[in-house]
């Protein structure tokens, strides 16, 4: 009976019946609680099912908290260096980055990488998984040339251990190609980047997020070049791309009003930039609400824009509302 919830809860979370899943997966883990012992892997499972319903939900502290009650599980029956126990600290560390706490984080992924390559050899998928983590958190410290290592370590692992079409594969190419770009390699950045949306294209077809993604990213390396007609072109598919699988009211749709109005006010395209910046504010008032940084963002856009204008006392209002929300 247990398992059979459990497997409920499963199905019930992968059609985003999250509240449906928790309920399930609690009575799951109540009934383990009874008959197992309190070192039984099958608790740790639960556990780990548990918390990625409470991350689904955005509830981060509780999924921390599962994540760690089946880390000391995993622990006490298997030792140090099983791959679930590797599994465990990986997803303890992709909480810790999501909160910004990257040297948990780094902490956490280092101790995953370590008991992968003594279990699992170096050209293990799960290996790759984490040098593309480490990858992560050196980019969000801004340390792109150990950014871009672990990276290159996960896509000669992925090309070799998977097929050259994998999601995986590709999101190696766009993790480096995102890289490029912020340090200005932006031949090297746009050749990363179709790479993986030519992948991308081939396995996910037309319509997926991680297409539009992968547009999007374009987008931003010829806005940075100064090619801005192509940046415009990029930009807009991937608007139309999130547009169909979001709808209108979407925070990653307002983004690609906000991309497309900076690229018209560079262009000194000043009416449509503004037309743009202001679909890209009403979204993020209706789903952020009045005080959010995004908001604030929107806010400071149109105001540069009316000053470029010449409208001051528009431009004054703008970033008015912009600095009250900062």
């Amino acid at each position: 009976m247990a398992q059979c919830l459990q497997r409920e809860s499963e199905i019930k979370r992968r059609q985003g019946d999250y509240n449906g899943a928790l309920q399930d997966g609690c009575k799951s883990l109540e009934m383990k609680l009874k008959w197992l012992d309190e070192k039984d892997a099958r608790l740790a499972d639960s556990y780990d099912q548990i918390a990625q319903v409470y991350w689904d939900l955005r509830n981060v502290d509780l999924c921390l908290d599962m994540y760690k009650k089946s880390l000391q599980i995993r622990l006490a029956v298997f030792g140090h260096n099983h791959p679930d126990v590797a599994m465990s600290y990986n997803n303890i560390g992709v909480v810790y980055e999501h909160q910004g706490k990257y040297d948990q984080a780094m902490d956490m992924y280092k101790k995953s990488l370590q008991i992968g390559l003594a279990a699992l050899g170096d050209s293990h998928p799960d290996v790759a998984n984490s040098y593309n983590n480490i990858g992560n958190v050196y980019e969000h410290q801004g340390k792109y040339d150990q950014a871009v290592d672990m990276y290159k370590k996960s896509l000669k692992i992925r090309s070799s251990a998977l097929d050259p079409n994998h999601p995986d594969v590709a999101n190696s190419y766009h993790n480096i190609g995102v890289v490029y770009d912020h340090q200005g390699k932006y031949d090297q950045a746009v050749d990363m980047l179709h790479k993986s949306l030519e992948i991308r294209l081939a396995v996910l077809g037309d319509n997926h997020l991680h297409v539009a993604r992968s547009y999007n990213n374009i987008g931003v390396v010829y806005r940075s070049q100064g090619k801005y007609d192509q940046a415009v072109d990029h930009f807009d598919k991937s608007l139309q791309i999130r547009l169909e699988v979001l709808g209108p009211n979407h925070p990653y749709v307002a983004m690609s009003y906000h991309n497309i109005g900076v690229v018209y006010s560079r262009q000194g395209k000043y009416d449509q930039a503004v037309a743009k910046y202001r679909k890209s504010l009403e979204i993020r008032l209706l789903v952020l609400g009045d005080n959010h940084l995004h908001v604030a963002q929107s806010y400071n856009n149109i105001g540069l824009v009316y000053h470029d204008q010449g409208k001051f006392d528009q431009a004054l209002e703008m970033h008015d509302k912009s600095l009250r929300i900062r």
